[in-house]
Formats: C-alpha cells, sequence, structure tokens
C-alpha cells in the first residue's frame, strides 16, 4: 500500500461528516469508541459524499468501503462549537 498519498481524506465539522476520495466509495460506517455502529451511509459510487452527523463530542472511527474493495478507517474526533 502507498501511505505516502492518502486515497481518502474524511472531516467532522459542525455536525457534517465529509469524505473526498480518488476511487468510487460504496459504502461509509461510522462506529463509537466501544464498537457500535452510530451511522452507515450508502453512497451511490461517488468519490465525494456528505452527510449530517447529530452525536455527541467524542472520538470514532469511520470505515469506508471502495467500490474495488479497498477499506479505509481513520479516526475522528467530533468537538462541538
Amino acid at each position: 500500500p502507498d501511505f505516502t498519498n492518502s486515497s481518502v481524506v474524511m472531516m467532522l465539522n459542525n455536525n457534517l461528516f465529509s469524505i473526498q476520495a480518488k476511487e468510487s466509495i460504496e459504502m461509509v460506517s461510522i462506529y463509537d469508541i466501544s464498537g457500535r455502529v452510530v451511522e452507515s451511509y450508502k453512497v451511490e459510487n461517488n468519490t465525494e459524499f456528505q452527510g449530517s452527523f447529530m452525536h455527541e463530542e467524542g472520538i470514532y472511527i469511520a470505515k469506508v468501503k471502495m467500490t474495488n474493495g479497498n477499506v479505509v478507517s481513520q479516526k475522528l474526533i467530533n468537538i462541538q462549537k
């Protein structure tokens, strides 16, 4: 894998979860720190996605499944302003 050039960028900002990817996204799941799924989004073969994220402050893990089968996980921190 190429770790120097990230293929997926994820952000949480003002109750909005957004992703930009180089490859088409199929599915996004977001887990809380205990491993429970708190959000799940079906994406229609798009390289960008935005969805509402109305959860409390904390640390979350986003798991993105690409249409080619690759999976990318990233830690997200939700801070309310």
